[in-house]
């Protein structure tokens, strides 16, 4: 298990939506592998190409405020990021999401994604 998994993970965490935000959503797509799993808000995408597509058809103007980062080492050296906090689009109010990361080990060095959740935290009552 990797002893830097909240390291890498927090470094993870501001370099994703840093990109994300300042709208280098193109720049994403070396953060993916070609087998990499996306399941945003109930639709799954795979491979890096199709998902930084998904993510480029949301809205151009994001702001991501995060409230917390939760990571854990796994056994293959990979780390577990989960992410909570609010997201703002367009001049829409900020609502609450949670964002999983699965990020393994790049044979050329550094970290890649291998699988991703998104969720905006709406609920009916």
């Amino acid at each position: 298990m990797n002893p830097d998994f909240q390291k890498i993970g927090e470094a993870f965490v501001e370099h994703y939506y840093k990109m994300y935000d300042s709208g280098m959503k193109d720049a994403l797509l070396s953060l993916y592998h070609d087998t990499s799993l996306l399941t945003f808000e109930g639709d799954q995408k795979q491979g890096n190409v199709s998902i930084v597509e998904k993510h480029k058809l949301i809205t151009s103007k994001t702001a991501h405020a995060v409230t917390t980062i939760d990571c854990q080492p796994m056994l293959n050296g990979s780390v577990l990021v989960n992410v909570l906090g609010q997201l703002k689009s367009d001049d829409d109010k900020p609502l609450p999401f949670t964002q999983t990361f699965v990020l393994s080990p790049s044979p050329e060095g550094g970290f890649l994604i291998m699988n991703e959740t998104f969720r905006l935290a709406l609920h009916n009552f």
